[in-house]
C-alpha cells in the first residue's frame, strides 16, 4: 500500500525482490500524476509497463489500484506481474 497523496510505501509484504519494491512508489507517483485531471473512480486499475514511470524491463508489468473509502483515494495498491507468467493452461 501507498500513500494517496505521494506514492510513498507504507505497507509491503515480506516477500519481493528488492527492484520491486525500490520502483513501486515511481510506478504509484506516475499514476497520481497522469490521473491528476481525472481523478481514478472506485474499480479503476492502471496496467503499464513504462520504464521511465518505475517499469524495470519490458516483460514486466506495473498494476496500481485506488482503494477508496468515502469518494476518495485512501490508499493505492500497487503489484508487479511478468508477462510471460500470465496465461497458459495452469492457474
Amino acid at each position: 500500500m501507498t500513500s494517496p497523496d505521494g506514492g510513498e510505501t507504507l505497507v509491503q509484504g515480506k516477500s519481493g525482490l528488492p527492484i520491486f519494491v525500490g520502483a513501486m512508489s515511481f510506478a504509484v507517483k506516475a499514476v497520481i500524476d497522469k490521473s491528476a485531471d481525472t481523478p481514478p473512480a472506485d474499480g479503476d486499475v492502471f496496467v503499464f509497463n513504462d520504464p521511465y514511470d518505475g517499469g524495470t524491463h519490458l516483460n514486466d508489468f506495473r498494476l496500481v489500484r485506488p482503494l477508496m473509502r468515502g469518494g476518495r483515494v485512501f490508499v493505492w495498491l500497487a503489484s508487479v506481474g511478468h508477462w510471460l507468467d500470465v496465461g497458459g493452461n495452469v492457474p
